[in-house]
């Protein structure tokens, strides 16, 4: 095995977990080259002092608050991997991860994302009952058209589980910083929309719930519906859909994907502006006329099915109870 493998760490506020992550990267059983960039983003509870230990083993880089994209990017930017291996501080790997990983990018050179699965646990490490896949399997084997149609669909396993081949991360990075949580919302879909993936159905590390997650608070702050969810849900896909489309410019294929491609995003514009989504149709349609790579026939069936759901969605508003 030759790659040379770089992990990027990001962190903020993770002093209870960082120690048990970073000792969990430097025990890995991979022989050959591996570098770990920390970035602490303005952690105030003590990260730093708890990285001291560390430092003639990891680099470590610290930078006011910006949020996780803006981390990732210095970390980008300090890496010289074939391989880029992500971690949350409050996760931690199994020790033949990145063998594991490296291997699987040896055997499919076309891949430029690697996920693998995770077992989830508690804040103390016990395991929990949680599954990442319902009706959604995990993305494998070229998806790029998937990625088109569904634009972006979250088919991937969270930040600790994710691998990108240096290629494909030249045209991914860099992350756009307005999202401040939920990289990987900006770095699995938009690989995967570039290149084939492969996932290894194998628990290659752990996945920490343990309330003081930042995606959960955010997720608590913004409501599971209603107009906090909207607005959160409306944000998150624009910056998705322009990560996409400024990396498929970077690697000479733009995809001029439009975030009223997706039913949810109709959806969310009729709650926030408290209007029937019947009214978003022709800008969908619109979208769909500007796409690349999918087919016409499959446009129309798209916008078919566009246009059900937003009848049903206008009926059901207008005979609810209160609706004049």
């Amino acid at each position: 095995m030759s790659a040379r493998v770089s992990v990027l760490v990001t962190a903020y506020n993770y002093a209870r977990f960082i120690g048990e992550a970073l000792d969990s990267v430097l025990g890995q059983t991979y022989p050959g080259w591996v570098e770990c960039i920390v970035v602490d983003d303005g952690s105030t509870d003590g990260t730093d002092e708890v990285l001291e230990p560390y430092r003639d083993r990891v680099v470590v880089l610290r930078q006011a608050n910006q949020g996780q994209a803006a981390a990732f990017n210095a970390a980008f930017r300090a890496s010289t991997g074939d391989v880029l291996c992500l971690l949350d501080a409050d996760d931690l790997w199994r020790p033949r991860k990145v063998e594991r990983v490296v291997q699987e990018f040896e055997r499919f050179p076309e891949a430029g994302l690697v996920h693998h699965a995770l077992r989830v646990v508690d804040g103390t490490g016990v395991g929990l009952d949680a599954p990442f896949f319902g009706r959604t399997p995990p993305a494998q084997g070229d998806v790029r058209g998937v990625m088109r149609r569904k634009v972006l669909r979250w088919m991937f396993t969270p930040t600790s589980g994710l691998c990108v081949s240096r290629a494909v991360a030249a045209w991914v990075f860099p992350l756009r910083t307005t999202l401040r949580i939920s990289a990987d919302e900006l770095i699995a879909p938009v690989a995967a929309l570039l290149a084939p993936v492969r996932y290894v159905d194998e628990p290659l590390g752990l996945y920490r719930i343990h309330g003081a997650n930042q995606w959960a608070t955010a997720a608590r702050s913004a409501g599971r519906e209603g107009r906090g969810w909207a607005e959160s849900y409306m944000a998150m896909l624009v910056e998705k859909v322009r990560q996409a489309n400024e990396a498929s410019v970077r690697a000479g294929v733009p995809v001029r994907l439009s975030p009223w491609m997706k039913w949810d995003y109709l959806k969310a514009s009729a709650i926030v502006n408290q209007a029937s989504p019947v009214r978003y149709l022709p800008r969908a349609f619109a979208a769909l006329g500007e796409v690349r790579g999918i087919w016409w026939p499959l446009r129309i069936g798209l916008a078919a099915t566009l246009v059900r759901k937003a009848v049903r969605y206008h009926r059901r508003i207008r005979s609810a109870p209160g609706h004049r």
